[in-house]
């Protein structure tokens, strides 16, 4: 039986075929396979060898009904008298020429590579050669040093781990053409983070600086992001992925804080899950909308960017694990995120709030309670004061929503000296505001000239700092306070926050009964 790749001559195919893009691409393909097969490429923006072979299926645009394919619909289909195009045969086969063409001269070239490769590891590395490179003369010190400490210290190994596993995929890489680049775990897991934690702009300045290659390039790490499962879409909360994460942690506890940040108003199209994001997420019972704005209709596009605000921040909900007595704390992990405006009410809030609990309950997450942040530029302080009332039952109720009465519900149980502090003992979830805000704004009214505080029947009065700091009792060593440091009229000194909480200043006001309401 003969082989069947026997009919495909690759002495057609140019040796730089998977460096060819753009124009020279079209005119092989031109060549090899038709102007048509060529244009359904282009339309398509399968410009590279590599583009092609990466594609799953050239022939999937035809499923669409777009006035932009009629053209190339026409030479490429047969229309069926009920309307629908029908591939024509001599098109498949010549795209299934050229994918099996180009598999083989990529086979071709592995194959001499890995020979190449084979006959140069067979050699000896002469040591006129060693001796005549610096580069090689220090890998080698490198390498015989960390063999000898890995040797007196099974520890110090797995501090040069990532370091030789980075060395030896550079050298392999170097080995190899541009376009078969490949990178060990380590190397993908350390490029990941730091396209996430530092940007784009950041990845693509260090990986600039290093070799070529060092690092995988941005449409590589998008592929390891999108398979990793690690994309978060607009509005959808990640209920199943909070699970997986707390149950590799060990605990079950944690609270869910919320907060925003200013965003550029601007709108993309999201083709992971073909909507449009950036505008502000409608709600449903409180709770946004996610894959709202999805549209095939010009007419419904134009209403939306019309009628509908583009979303002015962003809304991240955080959760934070509380770690068990056998864990070490967990950083805090992303709920959901999207665009919001200040349409909202409390009611929306507290619908929100507890269909977030209800989602982790039944994933077996318990929800201590909510914090929020305060954003300075709108209205929604007093929203989220009252929806946190509401819940909580500090001089307000939900008459048709008894959530202190619930099986999930705690007891709270206040010191027996503190008659002052008001909190219903029964409680499903506790309440905070930002610790930053609340801290600043404490110090604002302690510091205020006309606000007069009390602490139960002791007076509140930024007359005790002044005292400490004008007694010759103490001096800044003691107590650490210079007069700046209650100077009123910087509002957002959050380092006087922490000098008027230190313990040497606690200790002291601490010591004169007169003080004990400052304290």
């Amino acid at each position: 039986m003969s082989n069947n790749n026997d009919i495909y001559d690759v002495s057609l195919v140019p040796d730089n075929v998977f460096t060819l893009d753009g124009n020279d691409f079209y005119q092989l393909v031109q060549s090899l396979v038709g102007e048509t097969v060529c244009e359904i490429l282009r339309i398509q923006s399968i410009n590279s060898t590599r583009s092609f072979l990466n594609t799953d299926d050239v022939l999937e645009i035809f499923k669409y009904d777009s006035p932009d394919l009629i053209s190339i619909k026409n030479k490429s289909c047969h229309k069926m008298t009920n309307g629908h195009y029908i591939i024509k045969a001599g098109i498949q086969s010549s795209l299934a020429y050229l994918t099996k063409l180009l598999e083989i001269k990529q086979d071709q070239q592995q194959s001499i590579m890995n020979n190449d490769n084979n006959n140069s590891n067979e050699q000896t590395l002469p040591y006129e050669i060693i001796n005549n490179n610096s580069m090689l003369r220090s890998l080698f010190s490198w390498y015989e040093q960390n063999e000898n400490m890995s040797n007196s210290n099974s520890n110090s190994n797995d501090k040069q781990i990532f370091l030789s596993s980075f060395i030896d995929n550079i050298t392999k890489n170097l080995s190899k053409p541009k376009h078969n680049y490949r990178y060990n775990e380590s190397i993908k897991r350390f490029a990941v983070a730091l396209f996430i934690l530092g940007g784009k702009l950041t990845y693509e300045f260090v990986r600039m600086n290093l070799i070529a290659a060092a690092l995988p390039t941005i449409p590589t790490l998008n592929n390891l992001i999108l398979n990793a499962n690690l994309r978060v879409a607009e509005a959808e909360f990640r209920f199943d992925a909070l699970q997986q994460h707390l149950l590799s942690i060990h605990t079950k506890l944690g609270f869910v804080s919320e907060d925003c940040t200013g965003a550029i108003r601007k709108i993309k199209y999201d083709v992971t899950t073909n909507s449009f994001v950036g505008f502000a997420a409608p709600l449903a019972n409180g709770v946004p909308i996610a894959q709202f704005y999805q549209t095939d209709s010009y007419k419904q596009l134009k209403s939306w960017f019309d009628t509908i605000d583009k979303g002015p921040l962003l809304n991240v909900h955080m959760f934070q694990p509380l770690p068990s007595n056998n864990t070490s704390s967990s950083s805090s992990f992303l709920l959901s995120g999207y665009g919001v405006a200040d349409t909202y009410t409390s009611n929306d809030i507290v619908r929100r709030w507890i269909s977030i609990f209800e989602n982790c309950f039944q994933k077996q997450i318990r929800i201590i309670g909510f914090s929020r942040g305060v954003i300075l530029f709108l209205n929604d302080d007093n929203k989220y004061m009252r929806a946190m009332r509401l819940m909580s039952g500090f001089f307000a109720s939900l008459p048709n929503m008894k959530l202190h009465q619930r099986p999930e519900a705690f007891e709270i149980h206040l010191p027996s000296k503190w008659p002052w502090f008001y909190l219903r003992r029964q409680q499903l979830l506790l309440f905070l505001q930002d610790p930053t805000y609340l801290a600043t704004k404490w110090r604002n009214r302690l510091l205020s000239s006309t606000a007069q505080l009390m602490m139960g029947q002791q007076l509140i009065s930024i007359q005790h700092l002044q005292d400490i700091i004008d007694s010759d009792a103490y001096s800044k060593r003691d107590h650490g306070l210079v007069r700046t440091d209650i100077n009123p009229k910087d509002r957002q000194n959050y380092r006087s926050c922490e000098k008027l909480t230190s313990n040497d200043l606690l200790h002291i006001v601490r010591s004169n009964p007169k003080t004990s309401g400052t304290f």
